[in-house]
């Protein structure tokens, strides 16, 4: 039985690895996409930013 256990070990290890491994890919396509909308928002910000001034320069 104990021999068994042993066996087991790294298998549960590998299973717990690849969850993890899962799990971080997860966050990181999170995090990319947190990232993705807030350079979209500066984007936009920016582009209005530019017409308020060109407004005023303009007249």
């Amino acid at each position: 039985m104990i021999g068994r256990i042993g066996e087991l070990g790294p298998m549960f290890r590998g299973r717990a690895g690849r969850g993890a491994n899962t799990a971080l890919q997860v966050l990181r396509g999170i995090r990319m996409s947190k990232d993705a909308r807030i350079e979209r928002i500066w984007e936009e910000t920016t582009e209005t930013h530019r017409r308020i001034i060109s407004r005023h320069v303009l007249g």
